[in-house]
């Protein structure tokens, strides 16, 4: 007979706060691994440059040559601005406006206060747009 293993024998499930939103527990449980194996890497250079996966983004909607090298170029524009930022502001980019988390959920991963949340985003996106501008003072034209 097939034994069912149990939720409490996967590692890490045990710290999950059943009351709490499962999406930031699990956000806090990939953001924490992914600075482990950054700290992992630092320490221990590659021998060559990573190349970097342009088609994660998933398929466009077959727009036109000319409109595939905008955006093409705005993505990459984008990319770059974003990886300018500071790390506190890169990071509230990235979960709020990329992964799309709540104010909320975003306080909870990071167990700071919600009025702190706030007031990253905002400085978030304002050094954004900032670096967007110094990269291509014609983006959003």
């Amino acid at each position: 007979m097939h034994r069912r293993r149990s939720c409490t024998s996967y590692k890490g499930l045990s710290s999950f706060n059943r009351g709490g939103s499962f999406l930031a527990w699990a956000v806090r449980i990939a953001r924490n691994a992914s600075i482990d194996r950054l700290r992992y890497l630092k320490a221990r250079p590659a021998l060559g440059g990573a190349l970097v996966d342009d088609e994660l983004a998933g398929p466009d909607s077959a727009p036109g040559p000319e409109a595939s090298s905008i955006s093409g170029e705005r993505r990459h524009v984008m990319r770059r601005a974003i990886d300018q930022m500071s790390p506190i502001n890169r990071e509230m980019i990235l979960l709020k406006e990329i992964q799309g988390l709540k104010q909320r959920e975003i306080s909870d991963l990071l167990s700071i206060p919600l009025g702190t949340v706030k007031a990253r985003a905002n400085r978030a996106r304002l050094e954004l747009a900032r670096r967007v501008l110094e990269l291509d003072p014609s983006f959003g034209i």
